[in-house]
């Protein structure tokens, strides 16, 4: 079951990232395994505990990027989401499957984006020179 509600932080999220990328290449609650086109890795770096491939399909299936920005291709690029950390109430699974992210994607060439709490509050002050495209560059390291 996919739900189509967003939280207001994820609705003034989405209105931001369309602002920057445009409404057509910014898309909400895909799955990972959609978001990596199907794509599984063997393995993540690292991983202790080595899990089959259909192990790492079902988690990808069921994992839902909150925001994934297109090209204009439609082919994945970017995926935004709140943190799971840093908040009052921490969700360790999903922390854990925050962390296992980038690693599955990475392989596809999407990147991964995790925003905090403070960090989006700062995005939204309007007294701060912090906005979504700065932010966005600092986290990915881009040269403007």
């Amino acid at each position: 079951m996919t739900t189509t509600m967003m939280e207001v932080k994820e609705a003034q999220l989405f209105r931001m990232l369309t602002a920057v990328f445009g409404e057509d290449q910014v898309i909400f609650g895909m799955s990972a395994l959609a978001v990596s086109g199907g794509d599984v890795p063997e393995k993540f770096p690292d991983e202790k505990e080595i899990r089959s491939r259909d192990e790492l399909s079902g988690w990808a299936r069921t994992t839902r990027c909150l925001f994934t920005v297109v090209d204009y291709d439609q082919n994945p690029r970017l995926v935004v989401d709140f943190s799971a950390s840093g908040g009052e109430v921490i969700d360790l699974v999903l922390l854990e499957s925050q962390a296992a992210l980038p690693y599955f994607l990475q392989a596809s060439g999407v990147r991964v984006v995790l925003l905090s709490t403070k960090d989006f509050q700062e995005i939204l002050d309007p007294t701060s020179s912090l906005t979504l495209p700065k932010f966005l560059n600092l986290y990915l390291e881009i040269d403007e």
